[in-house]
């Protein structure tokens, strides 16, 4: 851009995509740093979100059935007990895989 403006124009960036169409790119503003930091919070929110994931399609726990907390924390509790069995079922089976 010629002249003024402010400084979050200047940062944007086109990419051309079809033929007289733009797409514009955000501003990185946290480069590499900021990208390799959150690294290790990545990882671990991608294994709960995962197990919760198994937990509700696999074993259908997504409404509470019971009335108390009691019930309810024990069929949490024993779900999230088979859940953790269900994710490593092939490397307690070692080798045998099913076809």
């Amino acid at each position: 851009m010629a002249g003024g403006g402010d400084g979050l124009q200047q940062n944007v960036q086109f990419l051309l995509g079809q033929i007289g169409m733009q797409r514009a790119r955000a501003p990185d503003f946290g480069g590499a740093w900021a990208r390799s930091n959150r690294a290790p919070a990545r990882r671990i929110r991608a294994r709960v979100e995962h197990s919760i994931g198994v937990i509700k399609r696999v074993f259908g726990l997504t409404k509470v059935r019971y009335r108390g907390l009691a019930k309810n924390g024990n069929r949490v509790f024993v779900t999230a007990a088979l859940a953790n069995i269900f994710l490593v079922r092939y490397t307690l089976l070692g080798a045998v895989r099913p076809l």
